[in-house]
C-alpha cells in the first residue's frame, strides 16, 4: 500500500476477492497469480512505457487513502458494529 501512497506504478496479482478501488490499467496493473510470464511482461511493459507508469502512479495517489491504517481501522469497526448480537434477538445465552 506504500506504493499507492507514494504514487508509484504497482504491479500485483489479481485479488481473490475483488477490490473495487483497484482498477487494472487505471491505478494498478493486475496479473494472474502464479503466472511468471505475465508478471515479467507487465514489468517490461511498465519499464518501457513512461506514460503508463505516470497514469498508474496518478491513479494510485487518488485511491491510496482507501488503504490507510485509519481507513482500515474505520472499516473494521464499522464491520463489527454491523454484526448483530444473537443475544439481542432472544437467542439463549450460553
Amino acid at each position: 500500500m506504500a506504493t499507492l501512497a507514494h504514487g508509484c506504478a504497482l504491479v500485483t496479482t489479481i485479488p481473490k476477492v475483488p477490490v473495487p478501488e483497484l482498477v487494472h490499467g487505471e491505478n494498478v496493473w493486475l496479473v494472474p497469480a502464479a503466472d511468471a510470464g505475465a508478471l515479467s511482461e507487465a514489468i517490461l511493459l511498465l519499464k518501457d512505457d513512461r506514460d503508463l507508469r505516470a497514469k498508474l502512479g496518478d491513479g494510485a495517489k487518488k485511491v491510496a487513502a482507501n488503504f490507510s491504517w485509519d481507513e482500515i481501522a474505520r472499516r473494521t469497526v464499522e464491520f463489527y458494529q454491523s454484526i448483530e448480537d444473537p443475544r439481542e434477538k432472544g437467542a439463549p445465552r450460553g
